[in-house]
This record gives C-alpha cells, sequence and structure tokens, in this order.
C-alpha cells in the first residue's frame, strides 16, 4: 500500500460515484425520450408523459442522492478505517520517530510525522498509514 492510498481510494469511489450518476441521468433521459416518443404516436397521453417523467426524475434524485451518500462515508473496513481514530503512545516517539502505539485494542508499530514529541501514555491520533505502519500526531 502506497503512502497516497488513502486518498487515492476516495479519488477513485468519486470517480465512481459520478459514473453511477451520469449513468442514471442517461437512464432517466432514455425513459422519458420513450414516454415523448409513445405520447407522439398516441399510446401515452400528456398526464402518462409528465407521470413518467415526474416519476423518472424523484427516483433518479433518490437514487443518485443515496449513491453520493454512501460512497461519501469513510470506509468502515480495512487500513483505511483507522484513519482518524486516537490511540495511546506506548511509549515515547519522538517527531519522524517510530514508536509503539496501542489503537482498538492492538499495538501498532508508528511513525510520529508530527512536530511533538509524543510520550508515553499520550493521546495519538492516526493521519496516515504507510504499508502495516501508521502514521501518527500528538492528539490535542
Amino acid at each position: 500500500m502506497g503512502s497516497g492510498s488513502v486518498e487515492e481510494g476516495y479519488s477513485r469511489n468519486k470517480e465512481t460515484v459520478a459514473a453511477l450518476i451520469d449513468d442514471i441521468i442517461i437512464i432517466d433521459i432514455i425513459i422519458i425520450l420513450i414516454s415523448f416518443i409513445l405520447n407522439k404516436i398516441g399510446l401515452l397521453g400528456l398526464r402518462g408523459l409528465i407521470l413518467v417523467a415526474v416519476i423518472a426524475t424523484v427516483a433518479i434524485a433518490l437514487i443518485a442522492g443515496a449513491i453520493y451518500r454512501v460512497h461519501r462515508r469513510k470506509p468502515a473496513v480495512g487500513m483505511e478505517a483507522l484513519v482518524g481514530l486516537t490511540g495511546v503512545a506506548y511509549d515515547r516517539i519522538p517527531p519522524k520517530g517510530e514508536g509503539i502505539v496501542l489503537l482498538e485494542g492492538e499495538l501498532w508499530r508508528a511513525i510520529n510525522v508530527g512536530e511533538d514529541e509524543v510520550l508515553r501514555n499520550d493521546k495519538v491520533v492516526v493521519v496516515g498509514i504507510e504499508g502495516l505502519t501508521l502514521k501518527v500526531k500528538k492528539f490535542k
């Protein structure tokens, strides 16, 4: 896992959401066009055309909103879920130095990427992940 993998993952999620919303909008337009054609050949009245257009548009808005909310959330599983959590320093960690932190009941190797020294039992916050090493800063 590279140093920018969390950000890259969020970027991919945004691209996925945008692609899904684009696809749904295209489907909505196709449904409305088919309804318009059916109206022109007399198989669908004006009220039916308006009803189909309104239902398709409302459905699009609800589905797109749900997809956006789901993909906007922070990952709940995997290493990326650790970013933003607070833990406790198991030992002293100088700036740019390595040490051990206790996070979610487990000991992790960590690098202090902050400018402040972290002392034993200080709270730290996870700001990134590189491989199996957490990047942490002193919690303020």
